[in-house]
């Protein structure tokens, strides 16, 4: 996978949408995995795991990557949710930023965090922020028994 560097990206977020992975972690007694961040866009907000989708990477292996990189999970991913613009007033590099996430519903066999990256400080099962319950909604998983 190609990074890229911090300069170059910051122009990007600054002219271009960026392209995301989010992922609605839940495990076998229905609980769903939401995390705190404490980096902009969304800073201090509840919400799923997920970021920037790599070159050469593509959006399945992104969703794992991003799973194992944020808490340390394996997963299984069960399928796309659906595709979301996503606009906030700011990013880490100062400007507003706009995504286009495609969010992925994945299965952990158990939500224990063994390693927890530096963009989220707390975890939690609900959220009130309306992207957030989109997906939620979109994944059918209330729906399940």
């Amino acid at each position: 996978m190609n990074y890229i560097e911090e300069e170059l990206y910051s122009r990007f977020v600054e002219l271009m949408p960026i392209t995301c992975i989010d992922v609605l972690i839940h495990d076998d007694e229905g609980r769903i995995l939401l995390v705190k961040r404490n980096q902009e866009p969304a800073k201090d907000k509840w919400w799923v795991i997920g970021g920037r989708l790599l070159k050469d990477e593509t959006m399945l292996e992104g969703a794992v990557r991003k799973a194992k990189e944020e808490v340390g999970l394996d997963v299984k991913v069960e399928k796309i949710i659906g595709v979301y613009d996503e606009f906030f007033n700011t990013s880490i590099q100062g400007y507003p930023t706009h995504t286009v996430c495609i969010a992925f519903l994945a299965k952990a066999d158990n939500l224990l965090l063994t390693d927890v990256d530096y963009t989220c400080y707390g975890f939690k099962l609900v959220s009130y922020d309306p992207y957030l319950l989109r997906v939620v909604k979109d994944s059918g998983i209330l729906e399940r028994k």
